[in-house]
């Protein structure tokens, strides 16, 4: 699978631990992208967990969502996608793929990030890589 550095929106985000919002550490302008997104040129969003998610009595949550934007900042993203329902950790185990999905050729805005919510009790350890890549993901083994 190739993986351009350039697309990543998180690599191994670790700051995801207490109980708030965070958005991904990086934003990609789809304008900027050498490879564009089109019907004929899919581009895949993988989400995996690169960390085990642990907390302190397994109450911890966790709802992951795409969200796009006009704006660079990440106060107000419009949510494309998100889990369907909230993680918990001990779902959330290593290499745990959270979402792999074909994003659309249209319909999404100018900027893709991802935003990461902790709800109910802190997370202690744990780590999210969330990237795009031209390749379809093909099953994981472990």
């Amino acid at each position: 699978m190739i993986i351009d550095n350039n697309l990543y929106l998180s690599n191994a985000q670790a700051n995801i631990l207490g109980v708030a919002t965070y958005p991904s550490t990086n934003v990609i302008d789809l304008t900027q992208l050498t490879y564009r997104v089109a019907y004929n040129n899919p581009m895949w969003l993988i989400c995996r967990v690169t960390t085990a998610l642990t907390d302190a009595a397994g109450a911890a949550r966790l709802d992951v969502a795409i969200c796009t934007n006009n704006t660079a900042d990440a106060t107000t993203p419009n949510i494309y996608w998100h889990t369907p329902a909230l993680l918990t950790v001990a779902v959330c185990i290593l290499n745990y793929e959270i979402c792999a999905m074909r994003l659309p050729d249209r319909f999404l805005e100018r900027y893709l990030l991802m935003v990461y919510t902790v709800s109910i009790a802190d997370i202690t350890a744990g780590a999210i890589t969330t990237f795009l890549t031209p390749d379809k993901p093909e099953p994981f083994l472990l």
